[in-house]
């Protein structure tokens, strides 16, 4: 991390209070005092900031993205907020799309799966069931904790400081925004988020954190599955999992978070193969973030290179057949399915110590693959993890084993193993949608038709063990036409 020229920034942003007198609301610490090197931001983060000035409104850069790039490393993803509401900012970035269902946001697509998310300032008022949008001081008092929220002026390189981060940064430290007593209650994630930038920073927690952390940690057990997935693959995937995993385990969070993974089921013996396996998945990761650089840049080519050939107009059999040799390959990268191989990791002890692998070994090859798939599914099917990652994890243990695994087995006995129905996506409902109307007309009433309501069901994220009962579906009846319209018509076109 680079240390602040100046203790405190002697310009500040100012405001009149409720009584007309001028305060000072923010720091502003210029580039002289926090030397972030905007090299290190996407081209793209710079263009959309751009675009929001151009039509009067602001622009910051904020949350994970200023942290990292104060401590001095590249950040992976990068939040924009902004003044402008979601309407506005879809209505002139064309390559854009407004999600989210109580507070609109919008998320802006790139070439090679690359997202921005665009967030507009939140209220104070604001709430599950009354989204409202705000100011920039408001939407600094919403923020969990101190190192999140630093607000990047990306047009005049200027740092904005509302709680006195900065101050934290030095003294490296965690420090909440949210009064202790309503943080974790409010939001039971932010427990996992807290432990999670202090072993990415180094900076300390305070006792007064980890005893509310203690008193509050019960609360995971009600949080949104898909959230609590969506945290675990972001560890994961981090260069710091198996501390990150340490850390968890020491505020009796682990077991929480995977029950069937509790350190208290096994000898201590597992509890070293455990973390020895979370660190050669941890080396591996960083191997592979080191040439995710060099893959991107042959990704951008091949891409590149893909369209000028369907341009050309050549045969669409032939371009295709070109299509599957051009694509990159990088000595150190994992590909696609960086999850999968991840939860590999993290249950290749698991599969010993319980005596899954002895299991497994006494039975056939097609019925080893299914029982390895079903049971993985059933440890993690309540944190909801895309069916292809699965897949792909089991494939992995299998290969560490030298057994072969047989996913297109899978593929036939269980349907798509696509990730984004498994994550319900629009196309995923969509594909749920159109197996629900075929069942209505032909009911599952033979082993055959259980077998697709199985396939359909785990499409969209449930177990397939359990098909849903179309016994009682009814087939769907044409709506009849309205009369005098239909007369109407008739008589026009006499």
């Amino acid at each position: 991390m680079t240390e602040p020229m100046r203790k405190r920034s002697k310009i500040g942003r100012y405001a009149r209070n409720e009584q007309g007198k001028i305060i000072k609301v923010a720091d502003i610490y210029p580039f002289d005092d926090h030397k972030i090197d905007n090299n290190e931001i996407d081209k793209e983060v710079f263009q959309i900031a751009k675009q929001l000035k151009a039509r009067g409104y602001e622009a910051y850069l904020v949350g994970g993205a200023v942290r990292d790039l104060l401590l001095g490393s590249k950040p992976k993803d990068f939040d924009i907020v902004t003044d402008a509401i979601p309407s506005e900012i879809r209505s002139f970035i064309k390559n854009s799309r407004v999600i989210g269902k109580r507070f609109r946001l919008v998320h802006i697509f790139y070439p090679g799966g690359k997202i921005i998310e665009v967030i507009t300032f939140r209220s104070l008022d604001s709430g599950a069931h009354n989204p409202l949008y705000g100011t920039i001081e408001e939407d600094v008092q919403r923020r969990d904790f101190t190192v999140n929220a630093l607000y990047y002026n990306l047009n005049n390189e200027q740092i904005l400081d509302f709680v006195g981060a900065m101050a934290d940064f030095r003294k490296r430290q965690m420090r909440n925004i949210i009064a202790l007593p309503q943080i974790f209650k409010e939001d039971p994630v932010r427990i996992i988020r807290c432990i999670k930038y202090a072993v990415k920073t180094g900076f300390k927690i305070p006792k007064k954190i980890v005893l509310q952390i203690r008193r509050d940690s019960k609360m995971l057990n009600d949080c949104s599955k898909s959230r609590l997935a969506e945290e675990l693959s972001k560890i994961l995937c981090s260069e710091h999992c198996a501390r990150i995993m340490e850390e968890l385990q020491q505020h009796n969070i682990w077991g929480i978070l995977l029950p069937c993974l509790n350190f208290k089921n096994f000898p201590g013996a597992y509890k070293v193969d455990f973390f020895e396996n979370l660190l050669t998945w941890q080396k591996r990761l960083q191997v592979h973030n080191q040439a995710q650089e060099e893959f991107e840049e042959l990704q951008k080519n091949a891409l590149q290179e893909r369209k000028r050939r369907h341009r050309r107009k050549k045969g669409e059999e032939e371009a295709k057949d070109k299509d599957k040799d051009d694509w990159p390959q990088v000595a150190g990268h994992l590909g696609k399915n960086l999850l999968g191989i991840g939860i590999s990791y993290l249950f290749s002890a698991y599969f010993t110590y319980s005596g899954w692998w002895v299991k497994l070994l006494e039975m056939d090859g097609e019925e080893r693959s299914l029982e390895a798939y079903r049971h993985l599914k059933e440890c993690l099917n309540d944190l909801n993890i895309p069916n292809i990652e699965v897949s792909a994890a089991c494939e992995h243990l299998f290969e560490c084993e030298g057994l072969p695994f047989l996913p297109r087995l899978i593929l036939k006995k269980y349907g798509s193993l696509g990730g984004r129905g498994s994550r319900g996506s629009r196309n995923g409902r969509r594909d749920a949608g159109d197996g629900r109307r075929r069942r209505r007309q032909s009911p599952a009433s033979s082993e055959e038709g259980s077998e697709k309501a199985a396939a359909s069901a785990i499409s969209r994220g449930t177990s397939g063990d359990t098909p849903r009962d179309t016994s009682r579906a009814t087939p769907r009846v044409a709506p009849t036409p309205d009369k005098g319209k239909a007369e109407g018509r008739i008589r026009q076109s006499i």
